[in-house]
């Protein structure tokens, strides 16, 4: 399902614009693509960093200073995904004005920097 509506669902563009420190119209709206992850990746990539997602696990979140995305049921509908960015296991940032962030988490976006082939 394609989704062509930018202003109502690009959570995971905010998430990746806070990530990066970058305004929200310098980055892609990677859910308009049907594999948006593919394009997210490549994003990261292109700043030396690898993003790979794994099923939700507090333990996975043990870098208290450390920024991740994740995704999972939004509060504001039965069925609508929604991504936040956690700093640790404490949500950070919610791109929604409500500040609900999430119902339910689902995965994370892991994000590693690229070790260079010695």
């Amino acid at each position: 399902m394609k989704i062509k509506n930018r202003k109502d669902h690009d959570c995971l563009t905010m998430c990746v614009a806070k990530y990066f420190g970058l305004n929200d119209k310098r980055v892609p709206f990677f859910v308009k693509y049907d594999d948006y992850g593919r394009y997210l990746r490549s994003f990261y990539k292109r700043r030396g960093l690898r993003i790979d997602w794994e099923h939700f696990d507090k333990k996975l979140l043990r870098n208290k200073r450390k920024l991740y995305i994740v995704v999972g049921l939004s509060p504001r509908g039965k069925r609508i995904h929604h991504a936040v960015l956690y700093k640790g296991t404490k949500p950070f940032y919610d791109p929604n004005e409500s500040q609900e962030f999430l119902r339910k988490p689902l995965f994370i976006w892991m994000i590693t920097k690229i070790r260079k082939k010695k």
